[in-house]
């Protein structure tokens, strides 16, 4: 009893130190090493070292310099056997290529592009000259199979870029609408949105996808709602394609809208980076060609 209460007391006031089970006794230094200092590193210096001779040897602790003799250039042309006369390519620029498989394109496909000029024909077809005639594309589909391609990555593969809102934006919505809402959600978040607080009739948006300007955010959502209550009965059509489509319908570029040159011709090499950059979200062709065959018959 008093041995009990002895280690009690000893214990309860830290008197006797306690036993940690989970430190590494590895890591302790050893008994015989603790009151031991650790040695100062010696350095030698050869006072006779010339970093600027090309040789050197020594001889009775002196050092000598040899002079640097060439080797005899006999034979030099045997380096030079088996390369052809045009070996020059082979040293040219390394192309990378880049995981978009951009490259394999219609450029590889329909021959490269001879000059590049691309052109706005009534607001509605990007003309680009090719080298075996003319490719005409429809702006408005190609920008949706574009945001298509990107808003269904996002939605099954990784998660979109979002900005933050300032001020968090209320939308009112009714039951059936909240819960559409509420079901997409997950989706959603996946391409950028963010919601707070679904009481009520009203939901915060408090962070949206990059490509949506603050001003369209409610006409967005109520037409994403609207087109998912049609879609969502159809057995063929993904929740993430129903609402990848709806964002590319929403945010694409419109026929009447103007565009430079330089958008043109990043519409056209986005077009091509696709996976299926022939037809369009809603199966509609998003470009033509008329090659030089066919323009030939026109003026026979």
């Amino acid at each position: 009893m008093i041995r009990s209460a002895v280690k009690h007391s000893l214990g309860q006031f830290n008197v006797a130190p306690l036993l940690d089970f989970e430190r590494d006794a590895n890591l302790d230094t050893p008994y015989a090493y603790k009151e031991k200092l650790a040695p100062v590193p010696g350095i030698t210096v050869d006072a006779n070292f010339n970093p600027f001779a090309d040789s050197q040897t020594k001889q009775r602790g002196v050092s000598v310099a040899i002079p640097y003799t060439k080797k005899s250039p006999k034979g030099w042309e045997t380096l030079y056997e088996g390369l052809s006369n045009d070996s020059e390519e082979a040293f040219s620029m390394v192309q990378i290529e880049s995981d978009s498989e951009v490259q394999s394109t219609l450029y590889s496909e329909e021959e490269t592009q001879e000059t590049g000029t691309t052109f706005q024909l009534r607001r509605k077809y990007i003309v680009c000259t090719l080298k075996s005639g003319l490719l005409m594309v429809h702006q408005n589909r190609a920008h949706e199979r574009i945001l298509y391609e990107r808003f269904l990555a996002e939605i099954t593969v990784k998660q979109g870029l979002s900005q933050q809102l300032l001020f968090p934006l209320e939308i009112h919505l009714n039951p059936q609408e909240k819960a559409v809402l509420q079901e997409i959600e997950n989706s959603l978040v996946q391409v950028g949105f963010q919601f707070e607080g679904f009481a009520d009739d009203t939901v915060k948006v408090t962070a949206i996808p990059a490509l949506i300007a603050e001003s369209k955010i409610g006409t967005v959502l109520d037409d994403l709602i609207s087109e998912y209550k049609e879609g969502s009965g159809k057995a063929e059509i993904s929740e993430a394609e129903v609402l990848a489509e709806g964002l590319a319908r929403n945010l694409a570029i419109k026929t009447g809208d103007i565009l430079e040159p330089d958008s043109q011709s990043a519409l056209i090499n986005d077009l091509f980076g696709c996976k299926e950059p022939a037809i369009g979200p809603f199966g509609k062709k998003t470009y033509t060609i008329l090659s030089d065959t066919d323009l030939d018959k026109r003026f026979s």
